[in-house]
């Protein structure tokens, strides 16, 4: 057990330290591009073919293909090398089906030159894929720090492209570059970790997976993704600028969340994972517990510090981008909307993670369901009723309350049910 605290807390630093440097990496692209295009209608075309593809890849994280790959890595270990190329073809499949979806519904949204702006970096879809194939072999190594590194590869490639040219058309080739670099730093470090590339095709498995577990899983973690993508969309409807202010507020939001806020959760994932596969139950909700507290006291302090210090976190933040006082206050204003969040993001990650390493997946698709169809109908009577870009935000701080309490209610039920199933 102690061996466990300390390899959790070792991995959650490097984890954060990674996740750092790739959400200072973001504050930095998102300062290139206020800086050369303000907050205008160019700047929400770039922040659109930037978050999109980010939509697939979030579709294809960690929590969600981790979940089906994990288990196989654990129980096929001699054979993961087979494993990982049967799951490669797996998934590309899915892949391209979900990518000709997309395309032809935002075919029906877009005017045909942010379209064709969205398709081309949506190619990048194909190498973040890959990805996410290797990603779960170096978790199971509890190797965290290139995954971890993978934002910050990627952001540096789109601030060069960024700085390079101002033609929105080379930037979405940057999308690819970045995206295939990535892949490149992943396999590399799987390499150097004993992933044997040459037998990759040669070594034969009993490994398998059903296409209706990996869609379950996806749809079920895709639609909790989907809420930002939805916000975006939305307040790209609102007057030009307000997609920039709130993304330009989210990343301020996020910086917290994702560099220690949810740390835990993800570093904690492969040892829930084995924890669940080998039945050990009680010991599963010891560690959920303690980790649950831990996110939730940090989450309480940082927004302490957030309702404080809003106004000069804001100017920290964009005071050298030279955006005027009335652009800041815009966006103080929304970041504070995300204040709530910041308490509850930690708890929520924990909470889900924990779902899918029980392969609850039809609890998260429920849970997925209800807070998309909330966040559609908040978002809608924000936008019917002309009101302003800041109450999304507020609407998402509620929706994710409510995350929380049905969250929390559904792995109650589901663990008692595992407990019972293996007492018995």
């Amino acid at each position: 057990m102690e061996r466990i605290k300390k390899l959790l807390l070792n991995t959650s630093i490097i984890y954060s330290i990674g996740i750092l440097l790739g959400r200072v990496s973001g504050y930095i692209r998102e300062i290139v591009i206020a800086s050369t295009h303000h907050i205008s209608a160019t700047s929400d075309k770039i922040i659109l073919l930037l978050t999109i593809p980010d939509f697939i890849n979030n579709l294809l994280s960690v929590t969600t293909v981790g979940a089906i790959i994990l288990p196989l890595i654990v129980q096929f270990e001699d054979e993961v090398e087979a494993v990982i190329y049967y799951s490669i073809r797996r998934i590309l499949l899915l892949t391209s089906v979900f990518l000709v979806i997309l395309i032809v519904v935002l075919g029906s949204i877009y005017q045909l030159d942010t379209f064709l702006l969205i398709t081309i970096s949506l190619v990048s879809v194909i190498p973040n894929a890959i990805t996410a194939v290797f990603v779960p072999y170096l978790n199971h190594k509890d190797k965290f720090l290139i995954p971890s590194l993978g934002t910050l590869i990627f952001n540096g490639v789109i601030i060069l492209f960024l700085l390079l040219s101002k033609q929105l058309y080379v930037l979405a080739c940057g999308v690819i570059v970045a995206s295939i670099v990535r892949l490149g730093s992943i396999v590399f470090n799987s390499k150097f970790e004993g992933l044997q590339l040459r037998k990759i095709k040669k070594v034969k498995t009993g490994a398998s997976f059903s296409y209706k577990m990996l869609l379950l899983s996806i749809v079920s973690n895709g639609i909790l993704f989907i809420n930002p993508l939805i916000d975006k969309v939305f307040a790209s409807r609102f007057s030009g600028g307000s997609l920039s202010i709130l993304s330009y507020s989210e990343k301020i939001y996020l910086l917290p969340v994702s560099v220690y806020l949810t740390s835990m959760a993800v570093t904690s994932f492969p040892t829930f994972v084995r924890l669940y596969t080998t039945h050990k139950i009680k010991e599963f909700i010891r560690k959920f517990k303690e980790i649950l507290g831990i996110t939730s006291a940090l989450g309480l302090f940082t927004a302490l510090i957030f309702v404080i210090f809003n106004d000069l976190i804001v100017h920290v933040f964009y005071g050298i981008a030279g955006l005027n006082e009335s652009n800041m206050r815009e966006i103080s204003k929304v970041t504070m909307g995300y204040v709530p969040m910041l308490v509850m993001s930690g708890a929520n990650a924990i909470v889900i993670n924990s779902l899918y390493a029980i392969k609850n997946f039809k609890a998260v698709l429920y849970l997925s369901i209800l807070l998309v169809l909330m966040k559609l109908a908040f978002n809608s009577v924000i936008l019917i009723n002309e009101m302003d870009v800041v109450y999304i935000p507020y609407s998402t701080s509620l929706i994710g309350m409510i995350q929380l309490v049905v969250g929390l209610v559904m792995l109650y039920l589901s663990l008692k049910g595992e407990k019972e199933k293996w007492s018995s």
